[in-house]
């Protein structure tokens, strides 16, 4: 994982990966030329927005220094324990008890990391919860998810490619003691970005709770707005639903593929509390309305909409932590759900998100820190 930061820009990126064979080789095949050629478009557009963020970047009102500054010293350390997910459910209206949910191994990266001003390097190791000796049961990755904090600019991206998925068939439903089993030949890729602007920049700061760069000194919000887009793959050699709750849903439910491209408008609200002691939390909550296309598969092909279905989704960064002069530690949350119909009463559910622990120390003092040659003076 590798993080970087500086006081225009703060970047983090973290990119956990597996060798695995059949998953990647068939990533790009995944990908119907349609659909691709949406996603380029769409990527071009994004890019495009990033570059007019950039510029904006360097016509920005300066912050509010009563609100929000920056710690004096040049070097940190810092210990962390970090986790993403990938889960997805199939939800039937014909009764609220009728899901499936379908989740990967979870897995963990504990490491180490230091930063000098704001430039970070976080190295960790995958910690996987599945024995060794457990051949079958085992769920083969690439997860690239991350974050840029951008002053008033704000982006997520996400690529994620997995094979291999629990099915829990919920124990209410089959009244079942063991009713896991594991998909193998269930593969999903994911890919997609979401950008968001903060209109409050000056008085509320994302950078602070969630990479450790900056200061929130007094409680803040700030409203915000943006658009996003989504890929969404799912294959399977056969229908996804267990041979025992098939019959609990209707024949179109029990898909073997499906290809959803989303893309939509965004809004919300962020605000940091700011407790005594050094404490902080921060929550946000940033929803959006989706516009979709795509198809599905059961026993043959058929259109998730016609020719298009809008649908809701929500996206939440959210830590509580504390920042002193010199220790400084969070624990943070970054989730986005997604709720697709695709027809039939039927809809798709899929979440992706990350859950990160660290504690950092700071040291080495430096009173004439490049900072102060910039605007962000804060102390």
């Amino acid at each position: 994982m590798r993080d970087l930061g500086c006081d225009k820009i703060s970047l983090v990126s973290e990119c956990k990966a597996a060798t695995f064979h059949s998953l990647t080789s068939c990533s790009m095949t995944l990908l119907k030329p349609f659909c691709l050629q949406l996603i380029t478009i769409f990527m071009i557009m994004i890019s495009y927005i990033a570059n007019l963020s950039a510029q904006s970047l360097l016509k920005a009102r300066p912050i509010d220094t009563l609100y929000i500054g920056n710690n004096p010293y040049k070097w940190s350390g810092r210990i962390y324990s970090q986790t993403k997910y990938n889960r997805l459910n199939i939800n039937s209206d014909s009764g609220s008890t009728n899901k499936v949910f379908f989740t990967p191994n979870t897995k963990f990266a504990i490491g180490l990391g230091a930063s000098y001003y704001n430039l970070f390097l976080d190295l960790g190791a995958n910690v996987n919860f599945t024995r060794k000796s457990d051949t079958v049961s085992q769920t083969k990755n690439a997860d690239l998810l991350g974050s840029i904090y951008a002053i008033q600019h704000i982006f997520d991206y996400t690529f994620q490619l997995y094979q291999g998925f629990f099915a829990d068939t919920v124990k209410r439903l089959l009244g079942e003691e063991n009713p896991e089993t594991f998909r193998q030949d269930l593969r999903i890729f994911n890919v997609g970005a979401n950008y968001n602007y903060l209109f409050n920049y000056r008085r509320f700061s994302f950078t602070a709770p969630f990479i450790g760069i900056q200061l929130q000194k007094k409680s803040a919000g700030s409203p915000m707005a943006g658009v996003f887009f989504s890929y969404y793959d799912l294959r399977a050699d056969s229908g996804i639903l267990p041979v025992k709750l098939s019959s609990r849903f209707n024949e179109k439910a029990n898909i073997s593929e499906a290809n959803v491209l989303s893309a939509g408008l965004l809004g919300g609200y962020a605000y940091t509390l700011v407790l005594p002691l050094h404490f902080f939390i921060t929550l946000s909550a940033n929803p959006g309305i989706s516009l979709n296309i795509g198809d599905a598969k059961s026993i043959k092909y058929y259109s998730i909409g016609h020719p298009a279905t809008i649908s809701f989704k929500l996206l939440s960064r959210n830590a509580v932590g504390y920042t002193g002069t010199r220790w400084y530690g969070f624990f943070s949350w970054v989730a986005d759900a997604n709720y697709v119909p695709i027809g039939y009463g039927n809809r798709l559910i899929y979440n992706v998100g990350k859950v990160k622990l660290l504690v950092g120390y700071r040291f080495i003092k430096d009173d004439n820190s490049p900072r102060k040659l910039l605007r962000l003076k804060g102390s």
